[in-house]
């Protein structure tokens, strides 16, 4: 059902119809003429309705020249030193127009005018944790009452047992020993960026500052290890994410348009980032 990651080359993709999109998530520049070949194909055999890409800046030429279009970058992204562009091209000339375009202007206006938090704090009712494989199944269950869909397969154990292997580290806030918040750092250790994502919080306990708080946790611990940008994309008609991130001193720079399947629709996402 969800979408596959595939190697081309050295290079990582993702595609599949449950985003309806091919993704390149990393980029080996040595794959680039092979890159495009690989989109042409799998484009005629699956139909996908927007290709989106993640690459270095000094190639992003190379992909407007191919008929994509920047939709937003990230600064200081690569080693903090080198901005990252997110490119995209519609095949499927709809999928550009934006689902409600006028709401998510507001909701980011909104956001903007936040003023800047230095420090968070919480009831002191709750308490967090780096999260393990002993929390994995009140995971998957936390995220099965929040998300109606969500772009990777966050509702399955295995994958989430896979993620902790991998490059993925988990943070959650507990009332007493129940999981009631949830969100991870997603880490590229060799290029130091990571992407603050996956937050989940229960509809009980929303507005306890429970985001705010684990996003400061989160920063904390990427300071720690020696990270040096993070970034997110936050769903473009979600107040609650993008306010958290404005207030944590986070800067838009773009909108990332009808990208991936959340709560049941192909939503946009923006891009958001901060210097740690």
């Amino acid at each position: 059902m969800y979408d596959k990651l595939e190697l081309i080359g050295d290079s990582l993709i993702q595609h599949g119809k449950y985003n309806d999109r091919i993704y390149l998530l990393d980029l080996s520049p040595k794959d680039l003429p092979k890159l495009f070949t690989k989109f042409k194909q799998l484009l005629s055999k699956n139909k996908y309705s927007k290709i989106v890409v993640k690459v270095p800046e000094k190639y992003k030429e190379e992909f407007i020249n191919k008929g994509f279009t920047e939709e937003a970058y990230v600064p200081n992204f690569y080693y903090g030193k080198e901005t990252m562009s997110f490119l995209a091209n519609y095949p499927k000339k709809e999928r550009r127009i934006e689902r409600e375009k006028q709401k998510a202007q507001k909701i980011l206006k909104v956001a903007l005018k936040k003023q800047r938090l230095d420090d968070v704090k919480i009831n002191k009712q709750f308490s967090y944790q780096k999260l393990n494989k002993s929390h994995i199944s009140k995971m998957t269950t936390l995220y099965r009452k929040v998300f109606d869909t969500y772009p990777f397969p966050i509702f399955e154990e295995k994958y989430i047992e896979q993620t902790m292997n991998d490059n993925l580290i988990y943070f959650g806030v507990f009332k007493n020993e129940k999981l009631i918040g949830i969100s991870s750092c997603e880490i590229n250790h060799d290029k130091s960026y990571v992407e603050m994502t996956d937050f989940a919080i229960l509809e009980k306990y929303r507005g306890e500052k429970i985001s705010l708080y684990l996003l400061k946790i989160m920063e904390d611990y990427m300071t720690e290890i020696g990270i040096k940008k993070a970034y997110t994309m936050a769903r473009a008609l979600s107040y609650g994410m993008n306010i958290t991130f404005s207030k944590m001193g986070y800067e838009f720079t773009g909108t990332v348009i009808n990208n991936a399947n959340i709560f049941g629709d192909i939503e946009s996402l923006n891009i958001w980032h901060k210097d740690l």
